[in-house]
């Protein structure tokens, strides 16, 4: 009698024990999707905070062997060594350093520059935030004939690119491996990146 009821409650602690073991495996698979979940809310918490920040990244994810000397910003703010912030208030700035549209400045909210300290023929990059995403091609094409067929002061340059990043234009121009180095450490930073204009920059 004793012996069965031994049998008995052996089984049962073994079903509870089961029944705890499917429990905590169920739990840690919940915390797995979870884990997979983490991601996105990462990719969420990653999306570019301004114009200075998109250049930024792309200029951090330079190769050591393929820094320039490099300047940015604006006369108001300059900022040596790396990429600066540039005020939207002074739209005729805008047009004669990066060949921005001084119509266009309406439709912006942010800019910023990258700028090669020995010419800004040889390499200039522009990043614009526009208040409505639904202007880039326009604006992109305003900034496209702006750049074609300019009186250049200091030198001409070879090519230029015109790219979308989510919110954001990017226009880079200067020397062709410039360019084509710039534009190959915007695309590996941010994936969204979507190339709207590129090639020579036609003689004025």
């Amino acid at each position: 009698m004793k012996s069965s009821m031994k049998k008995k409650f052996l089984r049962a602690a073994a079903a509870c024990a089961a029944v705890l073991m499917i429990g905590s495996l169920a739990g840690c698979g919940q915390r797995g999707a979870g884990e997979t979940e983490a991601p996105e809310t990462s990719a969420a918490s990653n999306e570019i905070a301004d114009a200075l920040e998109l250049l930024t990244a792309v200029w951090e994810s330079y190769p050591e062997d393929a820094v320039f000397p490099a300047a940015g910003g604006d006369s108001e703010e300059m900022t040596m060594d790396g990429p600066g912030a540039c005020s939207v208030e002074n739209a005729e700035a805008l047009d004669a350093s990066l060949a921005f549209p001084a119509d266009e400045a309406g439709k912006i909210d942010d800019a910023a520059s990258l700028v090669h300290m020995m010419n800004a023929n040889t390499f200039t990059a522009g990043a614009f935030r526009l208040k409505e995403a639904g202007d880039s091609q326009a604006v992109a094409q305003a900034l496209e004939e702006n750049l074609d067929g300019r009186q250049w002061i200091c030198g001409f340059p070879e090519e230029m690119m015109i790219a979308s990043v989510d919110q954001y234009l990017v226009c880079a121009f200067g020397t062709a491996d410039l360019v084509e180095t710039f534009q190959n450490q915007l695309s590996s930073v941010y994936e969204t990146v979507s190339v709207i204009s590129e090639g020579p920059v036609s003689a004025g």
